[in-house]
């Protein structure tokens, strides 16, 4: 019953009516207990139906041509299996109306219910058709071209043939077990590639073959030589077969493969070492799916694999015989079968050439051993350049020694791991090599007259050869209790690799410390002339110490836009922001004050809201230009709120930007800027408002808890105090200059005006325009003002990054990314994508890629730790 349930369908069957009724009272008796109810039973025996209907069982008394079984249609008076292509049908309808694009032939071809594979070669063609549409580049909705639409139209024309196809459900009648074979045949074409399998049987003392299954794939769009797609085939047969064999575990007693590929059955039977990668993983998949000497050769008119791989139209494959029963031959005794050679390679140059193509390259290697007295010769056979850490530098030249030492004759064979003595005599191989390379013309001095000449560089130290011939200092510390190294230490050169690495490795053995302590540790053991020089020059290389160390990046002042230092109506060029939250005594929640601040007068404008979303923010900004105006540009940072808010903006635009709108507005839209990234201070303009509203706040309010009215009162009247405030340097003029004056003109905190009496008025027209004309020549009046008195007064820049102390960043450049949430040992690093210079062509941001995306930053939050990728 495991074996035939299939979700919640039973399918089983019975050589005789009352095993089969025999098999339905258990199968319904044990699902009962478990609360199941097994009904709506169908058969193909009459008898059986009589059982069921005397013992009350319920039965299925649909037995038409519609009956389902495992997705197909099932006609259990003529016991014949069909395929459903109903859904099939339906979506040709709607294509031919819709008209025919990738999008629907895709929909066909997913819609083709065919486990077995019966129609393969039918279906196999449509696939080949959809390949070619996405080599053509053809997007989902797009029509197909009249060349391909052809084979489409042909393609379903053919489509109604298929409902004439039955096939027997019942495939061995009295056949002995021993007597059942399996044959698998493959083939390939440079478009497709398949297998098919048959039953060979004997039944009645005739031999008969059944279909199977059959399995087919298109080819590779990249492209492949025909063998490497025959022994792709091969491999599809080999799985094919292991299913089968695993399927009906106790039925197949003999295997046979065929393949008309001589060069595929020449790899099959040999080693799978001796070919490419391609070739040989794929041998050796088939050699372990099947056994070498179940693979045959048959003649390519013979094969009927090759239905899967070329297509055929449904009037010639479905009344094939090769495709229902093989090749004529499996149908008649073993010793009419194609007779079988010895696995040779294939004649002919073009089966050679495939050969000796695919095969894998070998070297011959030739060893030859040399003994030498001394390891002057280690910086030969090993590249130090290639290695950045002592111990594995010291590591590799131990297993070479030891590899050395093993391949001399008469020597004690050394194995296990590494010992500490074969580690210091690594050492000192590279203390001679070393030592050798700078020092050779003083080691040979000393080693035939025993002194040096007095032009060495080294000799005014005095140096000596110790026990291994190694150069070391003499010193005055000889009667000392120290250790030997430390009064004798090794002499080494400056500037060299390998002394490079010995600073590194102490440098790390002392936790990173600075010179002094890299240097005491260095001299324990060695004396490096100039050693201070040169071990300060190595740390700067230290990718640790660097991250502590390095600087962010600088950058020379940037000149102002042109949205701060050109004459604009006020808050036409805007700053925006939130500051908060404040709490509210009342209802103990809290709100929050949106700023907007004028770039060009620096007027504010203030909004009190009760919470950061986009709503809110629209609300207050339609508040804030129903009582300021429209403005032009607006600058902001990089909140999510404002950001959406941007998106929202949009939109809205779009709504209010037609010609009748036009006439009442006298701009198009928003131009909304965002600025750097966590780089408050390109925002400068409005975050020191920010702090001046904060200030003011802090003074007047203090610890005091006020309503939300009375919140609005106290920011109302802070709005007007900074719109009061004079914007430049207070000299001798006794009404200096307001952002009030340019939006009021005058002073919001200054004494009210005297009005004259109504009956002193003369309102006429001459009247009017004089004082229109007193309006606009004290509007021209504070803008020269603002010229003289504010705008020259920002053209200094006081704090200025000196040329030759900025730091440069180039492209591809291995930075830290400074964070402030976190300790320096935390912050990310990134690789500069894209440099991003300002008005005046210097680089003042940086696109970076991080491991969490890429992101924006300013040159002062980056720090350029100078590492080549």
């Amino acid at each position: 019953m495991l074996n035939s349930l299939y979700v919640d369908d039973l399918y089983y069957g019975a050589e005789t009516a009352q095993d089969a009724y025999q098999l339905t009272s258990s199968a319904i008796e044990i699902l009962r207990s478990a609360g199941f109810n097994l009904r709506k039973l169908r058969t193909n025996c009459s008898e059986l139906n009589k059982l069921w209907c005397e013992n009350g069982y319920e039965e299925n008394t649909d037995h038409g041509q519609g009956s389902g079984f495992l997705g197909l249609n099932w006609d259990p008076i003529e016991d014949k299996i069909k395929l459903n292509l109903r859904d099939v049908r339906n979506s040709l309808e709607s294509g031919i109306a819709n008209g025919t694009t990738k999008r629907h032939v895709l929909r066909i071809i997913s819609q083709i219910f065919d486990p077995c594979g019966l129609i393969s070669p039918f279906v196999i063609t449509v696939k080949i058709l959809m390949q070619e549409l996405w080599e053509k580049g053809l997007k989902w909705d797009e029509q197909l071209p009249s060349g391909l639409e052809e084979k489409w139209r042909t393609w379903c024309s053919e489509l109604a043939h298929i409902d004439n196809l039955q096939i027997d459900r019942k495939l061995f009648s009295n056949a002995g077990m021993s007597e059942i074979s399996l044959h698998v045949f493959c083939d390939a074409s440079p478009k497709a590639y398949g297998a098919v399998a048959y039953f060979r049987y004997i039944t009645e003392g005739r031999v008969k073959v059944s279909f199977i299954i059959s399995k087919s794939k298109v080819a590779p769009l990249k492209t492949l030589t025909l063998a490497r797609l025959e022994l792709m085939a091969a491999l599809i047969a080999a799985r094919l077969a292991k299913y089968l064999l695993n399927t009906f575990p106790s039925l197949t007693k003999e295997i046979f493969l065929w393949s008309d590929s001589k060069i595929v059955l020449h790899w099959l039977k040999g080693s799978s070492k001796i070919w490419k990668p391609f070739v040989s993983n794929r041998v050796a998949q088939v050699q372990l799916l099947t056994p070498p000497n179940c693979w045959n050769h048959c003649s390519g008119s013979e094969n009927p694999a090759d239905f899967t791989t070329r297509g055929e139209s449904t009037r010639k494959f479905l009344t094939s015989s090769l495709w229902w029963m093989g090749p004529a031959w499996l149908s008649q005794p073993v010793q009419s079968w194609p007779v079988q050679c010895l696995p040779n390679p294939p004649d002919g140059m073009c089966g050679e050439e495939v050969i000796a193509s695919e095969r894998r390259r070998t070297a011959i290697v030739n060893t030859m051993v040399t003994t030498t007295n001394d390891d002057n010769c280690i910086s030969g056979c090993i590249d130090i350049d290639k290695y950045s850490n002592l111990g594995k530098l010291l590591r590799v030249t131990a297993w070479v020694r030891r590899f050395v030492h093993n391949a001399k004759p008469g020597h004690l064979k050394l194995s296990g791991p590494l010992c500490a003595s074969e580690l210091q005599e690594a050492l000192y191989s590279w203390i001679k090599a070393t030592q050798l390379k700078h020092f050779g013309r003083e080691l040979k001095q000393l080693l035939s007259k025993g002194i040096i000449s007095k032009d060495s560089s080294i000799y005014n130290l005095n140096p000596e050869l110790d026990d291994n011939q190694l150069l070391q200092l003499k010193g005055r510390l000889e009667f000392s209790n120290e250790e030997v190294r430390a009064k004798h230490p090794w002499l080494l050169p400056t500037k060299d690799k390998f002394v490079k690495l010995l600073i590194l490795d102490a440098h790390v053995k002392m936790c990173h410390l600075g010179v002094d302590g890299t240097l005491t540790q260095l001299r324990e053991q060695f004396w490096i002339i100039k050693g201070r020089q040169f071990v300060k020059h190595v740390l700067n290389d230290c990718i640790i110490c660097r991250r502590y160390k390095v600087k962010t990046g600088t950058q020379v002042v940037a000149p102002l836009p042109p949205d701060r230092i050109q004459e604009h109506s006020p808050f036409d060029v805007s700053g925006v922001d939130f500051a908060g939250p404040f709490y509210v005594n009342d209802s103990n929640t809290k709100c929050y004050l949106i700023i907007f601040t004028c770039a060009v007068i620096r007027a504010v404008h203030l909004e009190l809201v009760p919470n950061m979303s986009t709503d809110s923010f629209l609300l207050a900004f339609r508040r804030f230009i129903s009582r300021r105006g429209l403005c032009s540009v607006l600058y902001s940072d990089n909140a999510k709120t404002f950001k959406k808010a941007n998106s929202e903006l949009r939109k809205w635009w779009k709504y209010i930007n037609n010609p009748e709108v036009k006439k009442v507005f006298a701009s198009k839209g928003v131009v909304w800027k965002f600025i750097v990234e966590r780089s408050p201070w390109w925002g400068g303009f409005w975050e020191r408002q920010i702090r001046t509203i904060k200030t003011c706040l802090k003074k007047i309010i203090g610890k005091s808890s006020l309503s939300i009215k009375e919140l609005e009162t106290v920011f109302s009247e802070i709005e007007a105090i900074i719109n009061s405030r004079p914007i430049t340097y207070l000299y001798n003029e006794p009404s200096p200059l307001t952002p009030s004056h340019f939006l009021v003109g005058k002073r919001l905190m200054s004494l009210p005006v005297v009005q004259p009496k109504i009956e002193e008025l003369s309102i006429n027209r001459n009247s009017l325009e004089k004082r229109f004309k007193y309006q606009q020549t004290l509007m021209n009046h504070f803008w020269n003002r603002w010229r003289k008195e504010y705008l020259l007064n920002l053209r200094s820049a006081y704090i200025s990054t000196q040329p030759g102390k900025i730091i440069s960043f180039k492209v591809n450049d291995i930075v830290l990314i400074n964070d402030e949430r976190y300790p320096r040992n935390m912050w990310m690093m990134g690789r500069i994508l894209e440099l991003c210079p300002g008005r005046d062509g210097k680089v003042r941001s940086l696109l970076i890629k991080t491991p969490k995306g890429n992101i924006k930053r300013s040159v002062q939050l980056v720090s350029n730790l100078e590492i080549n990728p």
